[in-house]
């Protein structure tokens, strides 16, 4: 084996320091050739880009002002829904149907007069349709030979126009009361007994099938 010799120490000054060449500087006899220019710093490589992504930015906003205005130009398309791939069915089994609306042939030159109807005391449904039968079976002539239409609630509707636009009436009508029975051994006996309606009418609008 060869001994290599012992490298000698290195003795500083107080003031002196050891600084690591980590750039090397250009050497001073070097001149630039105007063929080959120098190479560009970090500083010089920043100015150099930023102009080109600001292009890049306005670029992108043109494509996409582009992209717009291409899909406001396209015309709106149809929806098509997809047809049966057959005529149907032929083995089910064939069921009734109750619909609850009906075709209705009307005539645009009839008229139809909205009547609002208020009962005092507020009956049922049903009793409310007893109501307005007898209505129109004792008066006759003050609604002009009519047989409006009722919901069974306010709303009335005639083909022709009642004598007034506002009318009242009194009706009587016997009302099935369930009340208990002492001779039945407290079983339920059913009993009639008579109960007064005011009934009020009033015009609120007429109705034009032209309209």
């Amino acid at each position: 084996m060869l001994s290599l010799p012992v490298p000698s120490a290195v003795f500083l000054h107080e003031n002196q320091r050891l600084r690591s060449k980590t750039h090397f500087q250009k050497p001073p006899w070097k001149k630039h050739d105007d063929n080959n220019p120098p190479l560009a710093t970090s500083s010089d490589t920043d100015i150099a880009i930023s102009p080109g992504s600001q292009d890049h930015e306005r670029l992108q906003h043109g494509l996409r002002s582009h992209d717009i205005r291409r899909f406001n130009d396209t015309p709106p398309q149809a929806l098509v829904t997809a047809r049966r791939p057959d005529s149907g069915g032929v083995e089910g089994q064939v069921v009734s149907l109750l619909a609850n609306h009906f075709h209705v042939q009307f005539e645009p030159s009839q008229r139809i007069f909205h009547y609002d109807l208020d009962i005092i005391p507020t009956p049922s449904k049903e009793v409310a349709r007893l109501i307005k039968k007898k209505l129109v079976d004792d008066n006759s002539a003050l609604l002009s030979g009519a047989c409006p239409a009722f919901d069974s609630r306010k709303n009335l509707y005639s083909p022709v126009e009642f004598q007034n636009d506002k009318l009242e009436f009194f009706i009587s009508l016997p009302i099935p009361t369930n009340k208990l029975d002492k001779e039945t051994n407290d079983s339920e006996a059913n009993h009639q007994k008579l109960k007064l309606f005011r009934i009020n009418i009033k015009l609120v609008s007429k109705l034009d099938g032209r309209n």
